[in-house]
């Protein structure tokens, strides 16, 4: 596993390339991320669980889960599809996320809308607890948000970054 330092420097690298890359591939996550920055919130669960509150995944025999990735925990399947979705929202486990996010939620924390203490089913796997952040989801991922504000800074990076994540 990569020591917190080193998941940053890898991160901002690929961020970097990315940025630097004068392809038409759309990269993602790095793409996601930056659009969150113009959007204000983030679009997809790359980085952050907030975006799993509008997620459901679902088995090849229709069970629910909160998103594709739950589906080897057992405990967090919400139901199936043939008995109707209309219980399955705002239920326990969907609700988690946001419960968690407001458990997390930090007074101050300029980043935490964009990462949220990252994805719970990784925070599952790596930390044993779901409402635990991740292991990279603040300082690793918080490094990369700074370097991409203060890109932003800079117009023409920032005209750049637009143009890249599809707003211009």
């Amino acid at each position: 596993m990569l020591s917190k330092k080193e998941a940053s420097d890898m991160l901002i690298k690929f961020y970097d390339l990315w940025k630097n890359d004068t392809s038409s591939l759309e990269l993602r996550p790095p793409l996601e991320i930056v659009r969150s920055f113009f959007t204000g919130f983030p679009v997809s669960c790359d980085y952050s669980a907030i975006s799993c509150y509008k997620i459901l995944g679902s088995d090849s025999q229709g069970d629910i889960y909160p998103c594709s990735k739950a589906m080897n925990y057992s405990e967090l399947r919400m139901g199936n599809i043939n008995d109707g979705l209309v219980n399955l929202v705002g239920s326990e486990i969907h609700k988690m996320p946001l419960l968690r996010y407001k458990k997390l939620k930090k007074e101050n924390d300029p980043w935490f809308h964009l990462s949220s203490g990252g994805c719970i089913i990784e925070a599952k796997s790596d930390m044993g607890d779901y409402m635990k952040p991740t292991i990279y989801s603040e300082d690793v991922r918080y490094n990369l948000f700074e370097k991409i504000y203060e890109d932003m800074k800079d117009e023409k990076i920032r005209n750049l970054l637009e143009e890249k994540v599809g707003l211009i």
